[in-house]
């Protein structure tokens, strides 16, 4: 007669629910680790300088706002920036030359330069060479005075290069502090 408790059929019955049980610990889910998102204040607030220009479009003249940011990153400041020459200014004698749409650029930025995604709509803006130039300008002084270390803005159109957005000025180079004295 054969003995079925052996000590060898023992070790191997004990090494099989240990099998068992470690299979059975590594195929658990993993635990979701939590996370307090919301450590520090609900909103950023930085002083940026916006520039505008004169009535009589000769000079350009800045002002100190404060924007609260939603997130502190370099892109939101950019896009906050413009959406505030958008709303135009507050001082009096001072002129925006961006237009008032709901279409408002969209800027993003990458190894120090600012790129700038003007909508099509904008294309359709019946500027002379004077208003085109200050629009184009006065985005890239806002854009540069908010991080020293950028180099130059680029403008496109719809995500894609374009020669000019009214026809005077030359778009398909990086404009920086030289571009607009």
């Amino acid at each position: 007669m054969n003995k079925v408790l052996t000590p060898v059929n023992i070790i191997c019955l004990l090494l099989l629910a240990a099998a068992g049980i470690f299979y059975y610990v590594v195929t658990l889910p993993p635990k979701v680790p939590a996370y307090e998102l919301n450590n520090g204040p609900a909103t950023v607030t930085k002083s940026v300088r916006l520039y505008f220009n004169d009535a009589a479009l000769e000079k350009y003249r800045t002002e100190e706002r404060d924007l609260e940011l939603s997130v502190d990153n370099e892109t939101t400041l950019a896009n906050m920036a413009i959406k505030a020459l958008m709303d135009g200014p507050k001082a009096e004698g001072s002129v925006s030359s961006l237009p008032r749409t709901e279409d408002a650029p969209s800027v993003f930025t990458r190894e120090g330069h600012y790129y700038v995604n003007l909508p099509a709509s904008w294309q359709k803006l019946n500027y002379g060479s004077t208003a085109e130039l200050l629009l184009i300008c006065t985005i890239t002084r806002t854009l540069l005075d908010l991080n020293p270390n950028n180099l130059d803005v680029a403008f496109m159109v719809e995500g894609k290069t374009v020669e000019s957005l009214a026809g005077h000025v030359d778009l398909r180079n990086a404009f920086n502090r030289e571009s607009c004295p």
